[in-house]
């Protein structure tokens, strides 16, 4: 009885110098790692890697509440500041461009597809630009005074073609062909709408939410929508650019290669905070250059569009 108490006793001995010695190690690698994380914070709070520590909303950035038929809605839109906020009161109006030329995009919203055409003038006949699918879109560069046509794609091998709806270029960039919309006549409208299949109406009924959108957004901007509606929110920073000259500055890991990798390179698939090393090191860091950071500064040379300087 003695000899087996004994064991007994050996035994939860060495069972709580486990369980000890196991909470002890647990506790402290809990330790360490709360302390890599208060030296991790300590260090990002010393050594700050850009001018702007957190996310400011930009000034130009207002709120744009409209109702198109869906009910109040809300979009952040860009609102352009004048010359003077620019050039902090240096300039009061900006110059014309002697170059007048600029893009135009062209929305299709039948379910036939069509061709586009720019007409050259003097009864010549039109020079085919490009296809734009059933509901969809197409773009170019153009000029004020240019001429453009759409017509069917069923007219490619007839000398005579029948425009569609033809486009004078002034100072507009989005044009649109919706052969059921009928002025001040909503019944009729809806009469021709009523031969679209339901997969089609729904295509068309997203263009005519774009177009609507495009109208409340040039009110409130007094800039056309080129984009398309709704769409998500920039997922990449976009730096500032309240006036010329304006500098922001970056310090980086990733530092400039001195030569090209021999092995194949791989698509980053992330983006933003995701691509951040923290600790890790840096990727390919023998043909990188033997400096520890990078560090950029960012002069604005332009603020609508924004351009940057980088050195």
């Amino acid at each position: 009885r003695h000899k087996a108490s004994a064991g007994k006793k050996r035994q939860c001995d060495y069972v709580k110098d486990f369980y000890c010695q196991t909470t002890m190690m647990s506790l402290f690698l809990i330790f360490i790692l709360i302390s890599q994380l208060l030296v991790s914070k300590t260090l990002a709070e010393s050594y700050p890697t850009s001018s702007v520590e957190k996310d400011e909303p930009d000034p130009a950035l207002k709120e744009l509440s409209f109702d198109i038929g869906y009910g109040t809605e809300y979009f952040t839109a860009y609102v352009r500041p004048d010359m003077q906020s620019f050039s902090r009161g240096e300039h009061k109006d900006a110059k014309e461009p002697k170059m007048k030329g600029h893009a135009v995009k062209f929305i299709n919203m039948s379910p036939d597809t069509l061709r586009l055409y720019w007409m050259p003038g003097d009864d010549k006949e039109g020079m085919p630009m490009a296809i734009i699918n059933p509901f969809g879109a197409t773009g170019t560069a153009s000029f004020p005074g240019h001429v453009f046509m759409l017509a069917s794609i069923d007219d490619d091998h007839n000398d005579k073609k029948t425009p569609l709806i033809q486009y004078y270029i002034k100072d507009r960039i989005v044009f649109y062909y919706d052969p059921f919309d009928v002025p001040n006549n909503p019944e009729l409208t809806q009469k021709r709408l009523a031969n679209l299949s339901f997969i089609d109406y729904e295509k068309y009924e997203k263009l005519r939410r774009n177009r609507a959108f495009g109208e409340k957004y040039e009110e409130f901007t007094g800039l056309e929508y080129i984009s398309r509606f709704p769409r998500a929110q920039p997922r990449h920073k976009m730096w500032r650019a309240d006036y010329f000259g304006q500098e922001h500055w970056v310090t980086s890991k990733e530092t400039h290669f001195k030569k090209i990798p021999k092995r194949a390179l791989k698509k980053l698939d992330m983006y933003g905070k995701h691509r951040e090393l923290g600790d890790e090191p840096r990727f390919l860091p023998e043909y990188r250059t033997g400096d520890e950071y990078l560090n950029m500064t960012l002069k604005v040379l332009s603020c609508a569009p924004r351009a940057f300087e980088i050195e």
